[in-house]
């Protein structure tokens, strides 16, 4: 009997000393998790206590004057931006033009020289001239000019000179405004006064279909303006025989 009961008391003993063990097991990890919890209460705390005044800030109607004024300059900037750009590519791709500076002209169209007669006829020669004119002849002419510039030039009024001339002979850009478009041609025209006496001589030999002998050069000289506002002097050479222009003048 008494064996039998110290038994039963171990027995029962025994689950006293395990339930007071899982009492304090659970009581440490119950402690645990309160630990870890309070920090992320606390933050929590700080984070709601700082964003409700953020929200009413941006729930106000002041923020949203201050994001339509943010959203404007913005907007100002990028097109500025934008804007810049485009004048700047412009600026520059003209610049690139005008700095160029070209500006090349040569005589050209056939004939170089087409003359009028004063009274408004043309000399027309089949194949040669046929009879020498005398005394003093007038005559309108106009000298072709080619620009050979990859840009237009304009042409100021020129001078032309040559032997048997009564004198220097202005001309004058046919269109007015003296501009020529790239690889464009104009005319400068003037009236001219041939002493035929004097340029017999050369007219014979046209008459003849000889060489005519070496003159004084015939020549023309103006300035030209190209895209960069430069001006140019140029002088060009009708012929050395004084054929072109005298000699045709005072035949017919």
């Amino acid at each position: 009997m008494s064996t039998s009961t110290e038994s039963s008391a171990s027995a029962a003993r025994a689950p006293v000393g395990d339930g007071e063990s899982d009492g304090a097991d659970v009581t440490a990890t119950g402690g645990r998790s309160a630990a870890r919890s309070r920090p992320a209460a606390a933050f929590a705390a700080v984070l709601g206590a700082v964003s409700r005044p953020v929200s009413r800030y941006f729930a106000a109607p002041g923020w949203r004057r201050t994001k339509r004024a943010a959203d404007r300059v913005l907007l100002i900037v990028v097109v500025g931006a934008v804007g810049w750009t485009l004048c700047s590519s412009v600026f520059l791709g003209t610049r690139a033009v005008a700095n160029r500076g070209v500006a090349v002209v040569h005589l050209g169209g056939q004939p170089e020289v087409q003359i009028t007669w004063a009274d408004g006829g043309t000399p027309n020669y089949p194949v040669l001239p046929s009879e020498v004119l005398t005394g003093s002849r007038t005559a309108r002419v106009a000298i072709s000019i080619s620009n050979d510039s990859p840009d237009g030039v304009v042409i100021q009024p020129a001078t032309l000179t040559g032997p048997y001339l009564a004198g220097t002979v202005v001309l004058r850009p046919d269109n007015g405004n003296g501009y020529i478009l790239g690889n464009g041609t104009i005319h400068l025209v003037g009236t001219v006064t041939v002493n035929c006496d004097a340029a017999a001589g050369v007219a014979r030999t046209l008459v003849q279909g000889g060489q005519t002998a070496p003159q004084q050069p015939t020549t023309i000289a103006f300035e030209l303006r190209d895209t960069n506002k430069k001006m140019h002097k140029a002088f060009l050479v009708i012929d050395t025989t004084a054929a072109a222009l005298q000699g045709r003048v005072c035949t017919r």
